[in-house]
């Protein structure tokens, strides 16, 4: 059990630096990875805002597990650099929606991007702890005996 203690941390980070670069991969795939020649419209760019949005919350929410497990600095801020770099994205992304062409059929939201990064269980585990974080619970650093 102590042995699982010490590998704790590590696990949330592995599930953090998932959850960010899913944000990513749902956000740009939605708009970039195009068949046949078509172009995004603004369904596709809703998709995106969405999956960006997923991710910044998701890894922001993160931040707060990662600090309650007090990781090191480093890791910290490149886990806070990666989240908040996904704000910007689904801003743009958002933007690009109000402009682009209305040639979809309306079905697809940024709720279909959310869900695309909320659908992995490694979120799940990043989001529980943030939120249990935020309350003032959930697993702590493990000390040395």
């Amino acid at each position: 059990m102590n042995r699982l203690r010490r590998w704790f941390p590590a696990l949330v980070v592995a599930c953090e630096i998932a959850t960010i670069l899913n944000g990513l991969v749902v956000g740009w795939v939605s708009v970039w990875f195009q068949l046949f020649g078509d172009t995004a419209d603004r369904d596709d760019y809703l998709v995106s805002t969405g999956g960006y949005a997923a991710g910044a919350v998701a890894g922001l929410l993160g931040l707060l597990a990662l600090r309650r497990l007090e990781v090191t600095s480093w890791v910290f801020w490149l886990c806070a650099v990666g989240a908040g770099c996904l704000v910007p994205l689904a801003l743009s992304s958002l933007s690009s929606a109000g402009s682009a062409d209305d040639r979809g059929a309306g079905i697809d939201t940024w709720v279909d991007g959310a869900g695309g990064v909320l659908a992995l269980p490694w979120t799940w585990v990043v989001v529980v702890l943030g939120l249990l974080a935020l309350v003032g619970r959930g697993p702590r650093r493990a000390t040395s005996p």
